[in-house]
């Protein structure tokens, strides 16, 4: 059960509670619900986890729900992504030279710049990662400096019914090829209004690759060792 669908269990469990005349319900010390029946004199409880932030409904839906013998709902973790510890390392995408972006090497000291890189979604737990995403943000300046070359003014219109045209890497044969959507917008994405300037642009990429055999993306992030910190 995710989240959404526990909240729903609680308010629909603490509504069952408050029309049950028999049950009641008080708070502990140290965050504990006991619901207890007036009848039968039996109890049941919940403790909240001394990380938790406590919630009285949630408390007393669970402690009802035991009291009730009903089945209290597994709530599946959402993932996180989680800075890494204190004078540990990490990475973030940043100007290496005059041509391209890179893995930059940083030490996490709560620096409030560690924090702009973390809630920027510009932190990588390692090299490799980073590097991978700079490789993807340098190829997508590379299109749209085409882009800007050969339909400076074009922005594509998702309402005209008119085929876009963009360029894709076929890793079977090494060759970028052109493609089209009407009102897909595969986001990030550079478009193109013709296939003519996408083929064109598809060859600038293809001779480009071809003389350096591999894929442009690829050759485009040189990684530095340096701390970058002001």
């Amino acid at each position: 059960m995710n989240k959404e669908e526990f909240k729903q269990w609680v308010k629909k469990t603490y509504g069952d509670f408050q029309n049950d005349k028999q049950a009641v319900s008080y708070i502990a010390q140290n965050n504990i619900v006991i619901v207890y029946d007036k009848t039968t004199v039996k109890s049941a409880i919940a403790k909240c986890h001394p990380k938790d932030e406590f919630y009285y409904r949630i408390g007393v839906a669970i402690a009802y729900a035991r009291l009730r013998k009903i089945k209290v709902p597994k709530v599946e973790e959402e993932p996180e992504f989680k800075r890494v510890g204190y004078e540990q390392e990490y990475y973030h995408i940043g100007k290496l030279n005059t041509a391209s972006f890179g893995a930059v090497y940083t030490l996490e000291t709560d620096h409030f710049l560690d924090k702009a890189s973390f809630e920027n979604n510009n932190y990588f737990h390692t090299r490799k990662r980073a590097e991978e995403v700079a490789d993807k943000i340098n190829f997508l300046l590379k299109l749209e400096r085409l882009h800007d070359t050969y339909c400076p003014d074009y922005v594509p219109d998702w309402q005209d019914n008119a085929r876009k045209y963009y360029v894709f890497y076929g890793t079977k044969d090494s060759t970028y090829y052109v493609g089209g959507c009407l009102a897909v917008d595969r986001k990030p994405c550079v478009y193109f209004p013709t296939t003519e300037i996408a083929q064109k642009v598809c060859d600038i990429l293809n001779g480009e690759t071809k003389k350096c055999k591999k894929p442009l993306w690829g050759l485009l992030t040189r990684c530095t060792n340096g701390k970058n910190r002001d």
